[in-house]
C-alpha cells in the first residue's frame, strides 16, 4: 500500500525542475528517441498548467482557459515537431523516457490541484499573483532545461550515426536508413534550438528572482516522521520484489540527498543547542560527511551502469522518495538557496526534528544490506557501455582485478556496439560490492555516532575511597553557614 501524495504545487514543480537538471548529469546515457517521444506530453501538460494560473490581468476560473503567448508558441512548436516526425521512420514506435513521463505526470497533478482549489475571484490578491508567477517561472525553466537535455541527446546520436556511416559498420542498418535517420535528427535539432531560444529568453527575465514569491506553508508536524517511515517500508518492499538497477539507483540517490539535507538540519540544531554542539562537531558531523560521500560515490557508479531499457523506477518507490526529499527540503530551502540556521529554527521545532532524524540514521545501514543482496541478484543487468567505461577506469586501480588484454574483452563488442544490457562482469560486481561494503561501514559508524549524540550523559558515581563519610558530612553541615530566612519573615 502506497502512502498518500502530500506534495504541494510548488514541490511538484521543484521536482520537475530538479528532474530535468538531473538529465544533464550524464548526457551520454540519454536516449534521444525515447526523450523525443515523451517531449510532446511534457509540453502539453505544461501548457495546460500555465493556462490555469492567474495573472495580475486575469483570473482563470475552473473550466476556462487562458492565453500565455510564450507558452502558446512553445506548445505550437512542440506540436509541429511531433506532427512532422509521425511521417518519418525516426524515432518510430518504442518506449518513452521514464524521467520525462514522470515530469509530465507531476505537471498534470499540479494542474489538477490548481484547478481544484483555485477560487474564482475577479481580482487576484498580490500574493496569489506572485505565487503564480513563481510557478510559471519554474515550469518555463523546466521546459528550457528539458529541451536542452534532449538537444544534447540528439546531437550525440547524430555523431554516432555519422561515425557508423563513415566506418560502414555492419549494424544491420542500411546506408539509406542512416541517411533518413540523420535527416530526422537534424530536423529535431533545428526545431529544438528555436524552442530553447524562446523558452530561454523568458527564463532569463525572471529566474530565479521570481521564485522568491512562492507561497510557503508551515511544515506539518508529522510529515517528516511519516515520510521517513514510508520510505523505509517502500525501500524494503521494492528491493525484495524488483532488485533492478533503476531501483538501486533511485534508492542511493534519495539516501544521498536525505543525508545531505539531514546534515544541514542537524547543524542548525547544534547551533541552537537542540543537540550537544561538541558531540555533533566531534562525532556526528564527520560521520554524516563520510556516509554522504560513500552513498554519493555508489550512486554515481550505479547510475552510469543503468541502461535505457532498465531506467523505469517502481512508482511507489519514486513517490516515497520524492515525499521524503520534499519533507526535508521544506525545512532547509529558501528559494534556490540553503536557509540559515535561524530560518530553519523559525520553521520547525529543531529538538523534535533532530530527535526524528537521528533516530532514522540507523536506516542507511539497513539499506546497505538490502543493496548488497540486490546487487548480487542473478537478475541484475548493467549497461554494456557503462560497464566498459568503468572497466577502463578500473584498469589503473591496483588490486581491482582488471587486466588490460588485447585478446580477451570483459564486454562483448557486439553488446557494446548495440548498447545492450548485460550481466555484470566479475570486476564490475566486485567493484560494486566493495563500494556497498564502504557504504555499510560508514553507515554503521553514523548510526553509532547518532546514538552517542542522543544518549544523555550518565552521572559519574564517586569511588568509595573518595566518598565523604556521613559523620563528616554532618559536621560540615553543622559548621556551615546558617540557612537564610525567607524575606518578610519576622522571628518571634
Amino acid at each position: 500500500m502506497s502512502g498518500r501524495d502530500r506534495r504541494s504545487v510548488g514541490e511538484l514543480l521543484a521536482e520537475c525542475d530538479l528532474s530535468t537538471r538531473g538529465l544533464l548529469i550524464n548526457p551520454d546515457a540519454l536516449d534521444a528517441a525515447a526523450m523525443v517521444r515523451a517531449w510532446p506530453e511534457v509540453v502539453q501538460a505544461a501548457h495546460e498548467l500555465l493556462g490555469a494560473l492567474p495573472t495580475a490581468q486575469r483570473v482563470i476560473r475552473p473550466g476556462e482557459g487562458g492565453a500565455d503567448l510564450t507558452v502558446e508558441r512553445l506548445h505550437l512548436m512542440a506540436t509541429a515537431i511531433d506532427t512532422n516526425l509521425r511521417h518519418r521512420d525516426w524515432p518510430g514506435e518504442g518506449p518513452a523516457d521514464d524521467m520525462l513521463l514522470t515530469v509530465a505526470g507531476n505537471l498534470m497533478r499540479a494542474h489538477d490541484l490548481v484547478h481544484r482549489h483555485l477560487r474564482g475571484t475577479s481580482t487576484p490578491a498580490p500574493a496569489v499573483v506572485a505565487d503564480a508567477t513563481a510557478a510559471r517561472t519554474r515550469v518555463l525553466h523546466t521546459l528550457y532545461v528539458g529541451s536542452h537535455a534532449i538537444a544534447l541527446a540528439v546531437r550525440a546520436q547524430v555523431r554516432d550515426v555519422q561515425v557508423r556511416d563513415a566506418r560502414a559498420r555492419p549494424d544491420g542498418v542500411s546506408a539509406r536508413q542512416r541517411r533518413t535517420q540523420l535527416t530526422a535528427l537534424r530536423f529535431v535539432l533545428t526545431r529544438l534550438a528555436a524552442f530553447e531560444q524562446v523558452a530561454g529568453a523568458e527564463v532569463y527575465r525572471y529566474f530565479p528572482v521570481a521564485t522568491k514569491g512562492e507561497h510557503r506553508e508551515a511544515p506539518a508536524p508529522d510529515r517528516l516522521r511519516t515520510a521517513l517511515a514510508g520510505w523505509d517500508v517502500e525501500a524494503h518492499r521494492t528491493l525484495a520484489a524488483a532488485p533492478s538497477m533503476a531501483n538501486l539507483t533511485e534508492l542511493t540517490r534519495v539516501q544521498t540527498t536525505a543525508l545531505a539535507v539531514t546534515r544541514v538540519v542537524l547543524h542548525a540544531a547544534a547551533v541552537h543547542h537542540a543537540i550537544d554542539p561538541h558531540m555533533h562537531q566531534a562525532h556526528l558531523e564527520p560521520s554524516l560527511t563520510a556516509a554522504e560521500s560513500a552513498w554519493g560515490t555508489l550512486h554515481g557508479t550505479l547510475r552510469d551502469l543503468t541502461g535505457h531499457a532498465h531506467r523505469a523506477v517502481h512508482p511507489h518507490l519514486r513517490t516515497a522518495g520524492a515525499e521524503l526529499v520534499h519533507a526535508l527540503s521544506e525545512l532547509v530551502l529558501d528559494g534556490t538557496a540553503v536557509a540559515d540556521p535561524d530560518t530553519i529554527a523559525a520553521r520547525t521545532d529543531l529538538t523534535a526534528a533532530a530527535r526524528t532524524l537521528t533516530g532514522a540514521l540507523e536506516s542507511p545501514h539497513q539499506s546497505s544490506l538490502l543493496l548488497l543482496d540486490a546487487a548480487l541478484d542473478p537478475r541484475t543487468r548493467v549497461n554494456a557501455r557503462g560497464a566498459h567505461h568503468l572497466l577502463t577506469r578500473l584498469v589503473a586501480v591496483p588490486g581491482a582485478g582488471v587486466l588490460a588484454s588485447p585478446l580477451d574483452a570483459w564486454v562483448d563488442p557486439a553488446d557494446l556496439t548495440a548498447c545492450r544490457d548485460v550481466a555484470p562482469p566479475a570486476p564490475i560486481r566486485e567493484a560494486i560490492t566493495r563500494q556497498i561494503h564502504t557504504v555499510g561501514g560508514t553507515s554503521q559508524a553514523l548510526a553509532a555516532a547518532s546514538t552517542a549524540v542522543t544518549t544523555p550523559p550518565i552521572a559519574a558515581v564517586p569511588d568509595a575511597s573518595t566518598r565523604t563519610p556521613p559523620q563528616v558530612a554532618r559536621s560540615l553541615h553543622l559548621t556551615g553557614p546558617a540557612p537564610q530566612r525567607a524575606a518578610g519573615h519576622v522571628p518571634r
